[in-house]
């Protein structure tokens, strides 16, 4: 799978396979993505590389208390890449900026505490109040 950002700067291909996606509602990521949630996918530590340009980062404080550092291109804004000092084996990228972002389906949803009410998910699927991810 490979993906990029909006203005092409920064490519990346995954060397293994999305784990899962997911819906998160937190705060941040709502003033993050400019939208009501973000849509982001899981994958093994080290399987993102980039083909071409480099990410700038911003570190914070997450809701939970951990260190996030989120990686998104300078040049257009995009953002791309999350890690967090909570889990040392993966990394989270937004499905979104996949070539194909139809090739994942969220499965759950996590801060849905923070959710906006007239955002529609499928009430299907597994949804936490809190921070769910296993690291």
């Amino acid at each position: 799978m490979k993906g990029r950002c909006f203005c092409g700067e920064i490519q990346y291909r995954l060397s293994s396979p999305p784990q899962e996606a997911y819906y998160c509602h937190c705060r941040d990521c709502q003033y993050l993505s400019g939208s009501p949630f973000h849509v982001l996918a899981i994958v093994k530590r080290g399987s993102i590389e980039l083909i071409s340009g480099a990410t700038s980062k911003h570190q914070h404080k997450t809701q939970d208390g951990s260190d996030m550092t989120r990686e998104f291109c300078s040049k257009c804004g995009t953002p791309l890449f999350l890690s967090s000092s909570r889990f040392n084996d993966i990394q989270m990228f937004t499905v979104n900026s996949l070539d194909d972002p139809e090739a994942i389906k969220p499965s759950f949803q996590i801060w849905t505490t923070s959710k906006v009410s007239w955002t529609e998910i499928d009430p299907k699927i597994t949804s936490h109040a809190h921070g769910a991810l296993a690291g």
